[in-house]
């Protein structure tokens, strides 16, 4: 079944006006329906939406962003169910290619996992196997079982789904410095898994509560933040497994710790704020050889630079709008 919804159409239909937050609204509902098709082996379904949602993504992302790396996953695989085998290995080669790019930075082990499972379906690809439908890459990078992704009926996986949309919502608003809307969405993205209990990782979670401080020290409700970004401390010093021998747990933990400090230093001192925002930015070395912000790092101000580069809100990839299979 099909409904006009072709790669090439959206793509001519997105200009420099069309808002960018309705069309990361919109790869997420194209992306939910090419998951839904490639469930039930409607695989021409699949490829029309997943490959919209890569058009999409190549307008409004940067060539290595991981949501444009996950659509192309997602149409690769449905060239893979469809047989040809050609073009899908070349897609999986591009997706594997963004999935690389950002080795070096703070979501490394998402990635390893995303370019493990990629490898994979190469693998199968080149055997002339067609992809197992019994797992999934979900939007952090995790390989999940697909009856975890179909349990409807289970209130828990149904909660996790809402927190992870408002999630990315509140992403979205806080790459655009909409930080009240922001704000909003990470509220409920806490609320609705702590409500969905285990069935969202601990260490989404954290994340959650430390982007809902960073959009709370945006506004200045330092207090507010603090006790999200301590939330978010203690979580990440509970993780399984624990922290230091996690090269990147340790660079999340040091830099919630450096905002919560910059929170205490504002609160002891008022003036502490705006001289942050009236000075340069300072750069520091990065793990590239090159500089970036000091804000970067986690301590610092925006002072009015784009929230892209740094990644205080910690996003893991939207899986494409679907992450599908």
């Amino acid at each position: 079944m099909k409904s006009g919804f072709s790669g090439e159409h959206i793509q001519a239909q997105i200009g420099k006006g069309v808002n960018k937050d309705a069309l990361n609204n919109l790869v997420f509902s194209l992306g939910r329906e090419g998951a839904e098709a490639l469930r039930k082996g409607d695989y021409e379904t699949a490829l029309d939406r997943f490959t919209a949602c890569t058009k999409i993504n190549e307008k409004i992302c940067k060539p290595d962003d991981i949501n444009y790396g996950a659509s192309l996953h997602n149409m690769a695989t449905a060239l893979h169910y469809l047989g040809d085998t050609e073009q899908a290995e070349v897609i999986y080669e591009r997706a594997k290619g963004v999935f690389e790019a950002q080795m070096s930075g703070p979501f490394r082990p998402s990635q390893k996992h995303r370019i493990k499972f990629i490898e994979e379906r190469l693998c199968l690809l080149r055997f002339g196997a067609k992809p197992s439908a019994d797992t999934y890459i979900d939007e952090f990078g995790v390989e999940r079982t697909t009856s975890r992704r179909d349990g409807g009926a289970d209130l828990p996986t149904a909660l996790a789904e809402r927190a992870e949309k408002s999630y990315w919502k509140g992403v979205g608003h806080a790459k655009n410095k909409i930080w009240g809307l922001a704000q909003e969405s990470f509220e409920d993205a806490v609320s609705l898994a702590e409500r969905a209990s285990h069935a969202v990782p601990a260490d989404r979670v954290m994340l959650c509560y430390n982007n809902l401080g960073v959009v709370l020290e945006e506004q200045g409700f330092l207090d507010e933040a603090l006790r999200a970004l301590r939330t978010a401390e203690r979580m990440m010093l509970d993780l399984p497994g624990g922290v230091a021998a996690d090269p990147d747990r340790v660079q999340k933990l040091r830099r919630i710790e450096q905002r919560i400090d910059a929170c205490e230093e504002q609160i002891a001192n008022p003036r502490a704020r705006q001289e942050v925002e009236e000075r340069p930015l300072a750069l520091v070395s990065n793990s590239r050889g090159g500089s970036v912000s000091a804000y970067e790092g986690g301590g610092g101000r925006s002072n009015g630079h784009s929230y892209g580069p740094r990644d205080d809100v910690y996003a893991s990839g939207k899986g494409g709008g679907g992450g599908g299979g």
